[in-house]
This record gives structure tokens, sequence and C-alpha cells, in this order.
């Protein structure tokens, strides 16, 4: 009790009035903050401005250490459950999609489960992550074995193995920028890793090396409470550790200014 009377004393109001949300559904909040969140010193934000996906991550990577977020439901814009595709190069499959909802994902899975070709391009900017399990479904397609990723929980380690069995590609280049965060990052991270046929062409990612559970309030529908419960990582590796331009690596490719994705992509493919 001592715990939970800390936490509900450090709450930030912001945005609505307390006994809107009722004294009951806080200290339900803070419960589950209690059992579930890597960091108890940390704020606790209440907020019911509806957010996006890049608001929320915005907002907690501009805090030191923000790890609880309590806010409306948020949904993807319609372009995050967009799938776009096409066959570019002669033998190359370009795929770009926004998200890993399962509506993307089973699109994307069903797209790399028809591709003939020999070489792919999966075009991850912009893409804000998703289900962590979505994820884990997509990198089986390109890994025979190996982890994927490794999520540290409060008191658990999870580690995602790739079954055996995959397509198999010449080369496999992922676009990465600023904004591909969160899953995203562990699928490419997870395919650079294990294989030595996968390119990374962009800049530096967004570095969301941490994971999120979600707590709906059963007597209030329109809010949900967002908490920091696992630190992930791929074969020891953390996300930040990636810097792109700095990099010393010949399978990374630094996008600057003035510079196109697509060119220095037809250059490793060899169609220029």
């Amino acid at each position: 009790m001592a715990i939970m009377r800390n936490l509900l004393q450090r709450i930030k109001i912001s945005g609505f009035d307390k006994k809107r949300i009722g004294e009951k559904n806080v200290l339900m909040c803070v419960d589950f903050i209690n059992r579930n969140s890597l960091y108890l010193d940390t704020p606790i934000v209440l907020s019911n401005r509806k957010k996006t996906v890049f608001e929320i991550n915005q907002e907690l990577k501009s805090k030191i250490r923000e790890d609880v977020y309590v806010g409306m439901k948020y949904r993807f814009q319609n372009g995050r459950e967009r799938v776009l595709h096409d066959s570019i190069f002669n033998d190359t499959f370009f795929v770009q999609w926004g998200s890993f909802q399962d509506k993307t994902t089973e699109e994307v899975k069903r797209l790399l489960s028809l591709c003939p070709s020999k070489n792919i391009i999966l075009d991850l900017r912009g893409n804000m992550g998703g289900k962590v399990e979505n994820t884990v479904e997509i990198a089986n397609f390109f890994l025979d074995g190996g982890e994927i990723c490794t999520l540290k929980y409060k008191k658990k380690e999870n580690v995602f193995q790739a079954s055996t069995g995959c397509k198999k590609f010449d080369k496999i280049i992922c676009f990465i920028d600023k904004n591909t965060m969160s899953s995203a990052e562990i699928l490419y991270l997870s395919l650079y890793l294990n294989l030595k046929n996968v390119w990374l062409i962009g800049n530096k990612s967004y570095g969301k090396y941490q994971g999120q559970v979600v707590y709906h309030l059963p007597s209030f529908r329109d809010v949900d409470c967002y908490v920091t419960a696992f630190e992930w990582s791929v074969l020891g590796v953390d996300i930040r550790e990636i810097i792109m331009e700095t990099d010393n690596d010949k399978r990374m490719i630094y996008i600057g200014e003035g510079q196109d994705y697509m060119t220095e992509a037809a250059r490793l493919l060899n169609a220029l």
C-alpha cells in the first residue's frame, strides 16, 4: 500500500477533471503499474487528449525514463494500415507497410508467401511498430532458426526463436529512417544480425528499446493505461547502438541529405 500511495501522489493530471476518471479507476491503474512497470521511480501521466502512436512515443522519449501513459485509445491513421507493394528492378519485390497491427501483418505475410522474386526490399520508413508477436511471424519468413529477440520483463525473460524452414532471397534490403521504431526495429535488427545477405539503407532509427503493455479500464471505456513492461534486444545488441552514419559496416549504407533510397538500392542490386 505504501508503494501505491507513493505512486498515487506522483500522478500528473493533464487535460481532464480528476473526478471524471474516478479514484477507483486511478487506483486500478496504479496497481497495474506496480505489478508490471519496469520503472517505479518515474512520473505517471494521465491525459484524455487523443494522441497518435507517434505523439505518444515522442512524449515518452522527451521525458527521462517516462514509462507510463494513460490516455484516450488511439487509432492508426488509414495510411498506417495500408500495404504497398510492387515488382521492381526485374527480379526484386518491394513492400512497404506502416505498422505491425493484425490487419497489415496478415497482408504482408500473404504477399511474402507468394513472392517469387530473388531479392526483396522491406520499406520500414515511418513504420511505428505494433505487436511483437506479429513481428516474430514476419521474421520467420526470412530466418532459419536463431534468435529473433529477447524481452526482459520485471521478473522474467521471453526469448523468441525463429522456426526452421524459410524463404530464400539473394539480397534483403531494409529501408529505415528516424521514424522506424519499436517492432519495426526488432525486425530489421534481427534480420541484419542473423543473416549475411541483409543490407540497411537509411539513417539512425528511433531507438525505442522498450515495449508497453496496455491496461483497459473495465469501467471507463475511453481510457487505457500504457506501461513500459519490458526492454528488448537481439543477440545481446541494444538498438541504440546502431548509429548508421558512424558504423563502419559495408552492409550499412547511410543516406545523407540529397541522397535517394531507391538509387542506392539499385546500385546494390546492380540495376544501374
